[in-house]
Protein backbone atom coordinates (compact mmCIF):
# COMPACT_ATOMS: atom_id res chain seq x y z
CA UNK A 1 0.00 0.00 0.00
CA UNK A 2 1.69 3.52 -0.92
CA UNK A 3 1.92 6.27 1.57
CA UNK A 4 -1.65 8.38 0.10
CA UNK A 5 -3.44 5.02 0.72
CA UNK A 6 -2.08 4.65 3.92
CA UNK A 7 -3.00 7.64 5.59
CA UNK A 8 -6.57 7.60 4.41
CA UNK A 9 -7.40 4.04 4.52
CA UNK A 10 -7.62 3.08 8.16
CA UNK A 11 -10.43 6.14 8.57
CA UNK A 12 -12.46 5.27 5.46
CA UNK A 13 -12.62 1.38 6.24
CA UNK A 14 -14.17 2.49 9.21
CA UNK A 15 -16.39 5.33 7.91
CA UNK A 16 -17.50 2.61 4.77
CA UNK A 17 -18.32 -0.67 7.80
CA UNK A 18 -20.02 2.27 9.90
CA UNK A 19 -22.11 3.83 6.76
CA UNK A 20 -25.50 2.29 7.74
CA UNK A 21 -24.88 3.46 11.17
CA UNK A 22 -25.32 6.94 10.50
CA UNK A 23 -28.56 8.74 8.63
CA UNK A 24 -29.40 11.62 6.83
CA UNK A 25 -26.83 14.49 6.70
CA UNK A 26 -24.21 12.23 6.47
CA UNK A 27 -25.54 10.85 3.40
CA UNK A 28 -27.77 13.65 1.37
CA UNK A 29 -31.21 13.72 1.70
CA UNK A 30 -33.73 13.01 -0.71
CA UNK A 31 -34.19 16.24 -1.34
CA UNK A 32 -30.41 16.75 -2.08
CA UNK A 33 -30.66 14.17 -4.72
CA UNK A 34 -32.84 16.11 -6.17
CA UNK A 35 -30.84 18.86 -6.81
CA UNK A 36 -27.95 16.81 -7.86
CA UNK A 37 -29.99 15.43 -10.25
CA UNK A 38 -31.51 18.99 -11.22
CA UNK A 39 -28.26 20.64 -11.49
CA UNK A 40 -26.84 17.56 -13.86
CA UNK A 41 -29.67 17.50 -16.20
CA UNK A 42 -29.65 20.93 -16.63
CA UNK A 43 -26.06 20.74 -17.31
CA UNK A 44 -25.99 17.81 -19.93
CA UNK A 45 -29.14 19.21 -21.60
CA UNK A 46 -28.88 17.92 -25.35
CA UNK A 47 -25.59 15.86 -24.99
CA UNK A 48 -27.01 12.33 -25.69
CA UNK A 49 -24.12 10.42 -24.02
CA UNK A 50 -23.39 12.47 -20.87
CA UNK A 51 -19.94 11.48 -18.78
CA UNK A 52 -20.17 12.23 -15.34
CA UNK A 53 -17.38 11.45 -12.51
CA UNK A 54 -18.19 11.04 -9.01
CA UNK A 55 -15.66 11.88 -6.22
CA UNK A 56 -16.43 9.41 -3.58
CA UNK A 57 -18.60 6.62 -3.50
CA UNK A 58 -21.91 7.68 -2.34
CA UNK A 59 -24.74 5.47 -2.77
CA UNK A 60 -27.84 7.33 -3.54
CA UNK A 61 -25.48 9.38 -5.98
CA UNK A 62 -24.71 6.35 -7.86
CA UNK A 63 -28.18 5.18 -7.39
CA UNK A 64 -29.40 8.46 -8.81
CA UNK A 65 -26.97 8.13 -11.79
CA UNK A 66 -27.82 4.29 -12.91
CA UNK A 67 -31.96 5.46 -12.99
CA UNK A 68 -30.53 7.46 -16.20
CA UNK A 69 -29.19 4.57 -18.37
CA UNK A 70 -27.64 7.15 -20.78
CA UNK A 71 -25.59 8.30 -18.01
CA UNK A 72 -21.62 6.82 -17.90
CA UNK A 73 -20.35 7.32 -14.32
CA UNK A 74 -17.07 6.99 -13.34
CA UNK A 75 -16.65 6.76 -9.06
CA UNK A 76 -13.20 7.91 -7.89
CA UNK A 77 -12.33 7.13 -4.32
CA UNK A 78 -9.00 6.61 -2.17
CA UNK A 79 -9.77 3.51 -1.13
CA UNK A 80 -10.68 0.34 -2.71
CA UNK A 81 -12.56 -0.68 0.20
CA UNK A 82 -14.25 2.52 0.35
CA UNK A 83 -16.01 1.82 -2.71
CA UNK A 84 -16.70 -1.87 -1.87
CA UNK A 85 -18.42 -0.67 0.98
CA UNK A 86 -20.49 1.75 -0.40
CA UNK A 87 -21.48 -0.17 -3.24
CA UNK A 88 -23.20 -2.78 -1.09
CA UNK A 89 -25.55 0.55 0.24
CA UNK A 90 -26.85 0.99 -3.24
CA UNK A 91 -30.46 0.01 -4.15
CA UNK A 92 -30.03 0.07 -7.77
CA UNK A 93 -28.04 -2.17 -9.81
CA UNK A 94 -25.38 -0.07 -11.34
CA UNK A 95 -25.81 0.09 -15.57
CA UNK A 96 -23.19 2.56 -16.63
CA UNK A 97 -20.13 2.23 -14.14
CA UNK A 98 -16.47 2.27 -14.40
CA UNK A 99 -14.44 1.69 -10.51
CA UNK A 100 -11.29 3.76 -10.08
CA UNK A 101 -9.06 3.86 -6.51
CA UNK A 102 -6.92 6.93 -6.83
CA UNK A 103 -6.57 10.35 -5.25
CA UNK A 104 -9.40 13.53 -5.96
CA UNK A 105 -6.54 15.19 -7.01
CA UNK A 106 -3.81 13.47 -8.09
CA UNK A 107 -5.71 10.84 -10.73
CA UNK A 108 -5.04 11.91 -14.13
CA UNK A 109 -7.72 12.61 -16.98
CA UNK A 110 -8.07 13.79 -20.13
CA UNK A 111 -8.73 17.58 -20.43
CA UNK A 112 -12.31 18.47 -20.73
CA UNK A 113 -13.98 15.05 -20.63
CA UNK A 114 -16.61 14.98 -18.41
CA UNK A 115 -20.29 16.72 -18.93
CA UNK A 116 -20.33 17.07 -15.22
CA UNK A 117 -18.23 16.40 -12.06
CA UNK A 118 -20.15 15.57 -8.62
CA UNK A 119 -19.22 14.77 -5.01
CA UNK A 120 -20.72 15.25 -1.50
CA UNK A 121 -19.03 17.47 1.09
CA UNK A 122 -16.08 16.95 -0.71
CA UNK A 123 -13.84 19.61 0.76
CA UNK A 124 -14.80 18.53 3.95
CA UNK A 125 -12.27 15.55 3.14
CA UNK A 126 -9.84 17.81 1.49
CA UNK A 127 -7.05 19.97 3.15
CA UNK A 128 -7.41 23.71 2.69
CA UNK A 129 -3.97 23.85 1.42
CA UNK A 130 -4.88 21.76 -1.64
CA UNK A 131 -8.62 23.71 -2.66
CA UNK A 132 -6.93 25.62 -4.96
CA UNK A 133 -5.10 22.46 -6.54
CA UNK A 134 -8.82 20.75 -6.30
CA UNK A 135 -11.02 23.14 -7.97
CA UNK A 136 -8.93 24.18 -10.73
CA UNK A 137 -8.39 20.11 -11.39
CA UNK A 138 -11.85 19.58 -11.24
CA UNK A 139 -12.38 22.64 -13.74
CA UNK A 140 -9.58 21.54 -16.34
CA UNK A 141 -11.25 17.75 -16.61
CA UNK A 142 -14.98 19.31 -17.06
CA UNK A 143 -15.85 20.84 -20.96
CA UNK A 144 -16.62 24.20 -20.93
CA UNK A 145 -20.41 23.44 -20.60
CA UNK A 146 -20.47 21.18 -17.84
CA UNK A 147 -20.86 21.65 -14.33
CA UNK A 148 -19.47 20.64 -10.83
CA UNK A 149 -22.36 19.97 -8.61
CA UNK A 150 -21.41 19.41 -4.81
CA UNK A 151 -23.00 19.98 -1.38
CA UNK A 152 -20.96 22.12 0.80
CA UNK A 153 -20.64 22.45 4.14
CA UNK A 154 -19.33 25.99 5.53
CA UNK A 155 -19.93 28.53 8.37
CA UNK A 156 -22.02 31.12 6.88
CA UNK A 157 -22.59 34.43 9.02
CA UNK A 158 -25.88 33.30 10.01
CA UNK A 159 -24.76 30.35 10.96
CA UNK A 160 -25.51 29.18 14.64
CA UNK A 161 -22.73 28.05 16.82
CA UNK A 162 -23.82 25.67 20.02
CA UNK A 163 -22.27 25.98 23.39
CA UNK A 164 -20.88 21.95 23.10
CA UNK A 165 -21.74 21.04 26.83
CA UNK A 166 -25.70 22.02 26.59
CA UNK A 167 -26.15 20.54 23.55
CA UNK A 168 -24.74 16.99 24.96
CA UNK A 169 -26.85 17.44 27.66
CA UNK A 170 -29.56 18.03 25.49
CA UNK A 171 -29.30 14.34 24.17
CA UNK A 172 -29.28 12.87 27.56
CA UNK A 173 -33.11 11.83 27.90
CA UNK A 174 -32.97 10.69 24.59
CA UNK A 175 -31.49 6.82 24.03
CA UNK A 176 -29.42 6.56 20.37
CA UNK A 177 -31.23 5.98 17.30
CA UNK A 178 -29.66 6.26 13.89
CA UNK A 179 -30.66 10.00 13.68
CA UNK A 180 -30.05 10.98 17.10
CA UNK A 181 -26.23 9.55 16.47
CA UNK A 182 -25.96 11.46 13.36
CA UNK A 183 -27.09 14.94 14.51
CA UNK A 184 -25.31 14.46 17.50
CA UNK A 185 -21.75 13.99 16.39
CA UNK A 186 -22.45 16.15 13.58
CA UNK A 187 -23.29 19.09 15.21
CA UNK A 188 -20.96 18.73 18.14
CA UNK A 189 -18.20 18.40 15.87
CA UNK A 190 -19.02 20.79 13.28
CA UNK A 191 -21.15 23.70 15.07
CA UNK A 192 -19.75 24.13 18.85
CA UNK A 193 -16.97 26.36 17.87
CA UNK A 194 -15.47 29.47 15.15
CA UNK A 195 -12.18 27.00 14.23
CA UNK A 196 -11.36 26.89 11.06
CA UNK A 197 -10.79 22.79 10.97
CA UNK A 198 -13.16 20.38 13.19
CA UNK A 199 -10.99 17.64 14.88
CA UNK A 200 -12.68 14.27 16.24
CA UNK A 201 -10.62 14.45 19.43
CA UNK A 202 -12.38 18.06 20.76
CA UNK A 203 -15.55 15.57 20.22
CA UNK A 204 -14.57 12.89 22.35
CA UNK A 205 -13.65 15.23 25.04
CA UNK A 206 -16.77 17.28 25.29
CA UNK A 207 -18.23 13.15 25.23
CA UNK A 208 -16.45 12.54 28.27
CA UNK A 209 -16.90 15.31 30.34
CA UNK A 210 -20.73 13.37 30.80
CA UNK A 211 -20.03 10.33 30.84
CA UNK A 212 -21.78 10.04 34.54
CA UNK A 213 -25.20 11.15 31.84
CA UNK A 214 -28.19 8.93 30.95
CA UNK A 215 -27.43 7.59 27.19
CA UNK A 216 -24.19 9.72 26.92
CA UNK A 217 -22.40 6.43 27.08
CA UNK A 218 -23.98 4.70 24.62
CA UNK A 219 -23.47 7.34 22.36
CA UNK A 220 -19.86 7.41 22.72
CA UNK A 221 -19.33 3.66 22.23
CA UNK A 222 -21.06 3.99 19.30
CA UNK A 223 -19.45 7.02 17.78
CA UNK A 224 -16.17 5.34 18.97
CA UNK A 225 -17.36 2.39 16.23
CA UNK A 226 -17.47 4.65 13.79
CA UNK A 227 -15.54 7.34 13.68
CA UNK A 228 -11.80 7.71 14.27
CA UNK A 229 -9.60 9.63 16.78
CA UNK A 230 -7.01 11.87 15.36
CA UNK A 231 -9.79 12.93 12.37
CA UNK A 232 -10.11 16.31 11.55
CA UNK A 233 -11.98 17.87 8.86
CA UNK A 234 -11.94 21.35 7.27
CA UNK A 235 -15.45 22.44 7.81
CA UNK A 236 -15.51 25.22 9.51
CA UNK A 237 -14.02 28.20 7.56
CA UNK A 238 -15.90 30.90 6.33
CA UNK A 239 -17.69 30.73 2.98
CA UNK A 240 -15.91 33.75 1.90
CA UNK A 241 -12.66 31.81 1.78
CA UNK A 242 -13.98 29.07 0.35
CA UNK A 243 -15.93 31.40 -2.35
CA UNK A 244 -12.88 33.26 -3.20
CA UNK A 245 -11.00 30.10 -4.85
CA UNK A 246 -13.93 29.05 -6.09
CA UNK A 247 -14.55 32.40 -8.16
CA UNK A 248 -10.90 32.27 -9.18
CA UNK A 249 -12.15 28.79 -11.35
CA UNK A 250 -15.77 28.65 -11.45
CA UNK A 251 -18.92 30.97 -11.44
CA UNK A 252 -21.51 30.10 -9.39
CA UNK A 253 -24.67 28.97 -11.42
CA UNK A 254 -27.19 27.97 -9.41
CA UNK A 255 -27.64 27.05 -5.32
CA UNK A 256 -30.06 24.98 -3.42
CA UNK A 257 -30.25 24.91 0.61
CA UNK A 258 -29.85 21.86 2.32
CA UNK A 259 -32.75 20.09 4.20
CA UNK A 260 -30.45 18.19 6.72
CA UNK A 261 -29.16 18.85 10.09
CA UNK A 262 -26.78 20.87 8.06
CA UNK A 263 -29.59 22.98 7.21
CA UNK A 264 -27.71 26.43 8.22
CA UNK A 265 -24.05 25.39 7.44
CA UNK A 266 -24.70 23.80 3.59
CA UNK A 267 -26.28 24.50 -0.01
CA UNK A 268 -25.83 22.45 -2.81
CA UNK A 269 -24.41 24.47 -5.25
CA UNK A 270 -23.63 23.84 -9.43
CA UNK A 271 -20.51 25.86 -10.83
CA UNK A 272 -19.97 26.73 -14.19
CA UNK A 273 -15.99 26.80 -15.74
CA UNK A 274 -14.64 29.85 -16.11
Amino acid sequence: MNKLKEQYAAPWSKMAEGWAKLGIGNHPSPHDVAAYEQFILRATEGVSDPSLLLLGATPSLRDMAARHPNFSLTVLDIHPEMIEGMTACMTEKPVRETLVAGDWIETSFPPHIFDAVMGDQVTCNVAYEKWDRFYAHVRDILKPTGAYISRITTRYPETPVYDPHEFVLRFANTPPTRESLTELWNLLCFQTHHDNVSPSDRMYAVLEAHLDRPNIKAYYDLLLDIIPRGKVWDIGRPWPEEKAIIEKYFVIAGEIPDDTIFRDSTKIYSLQPR
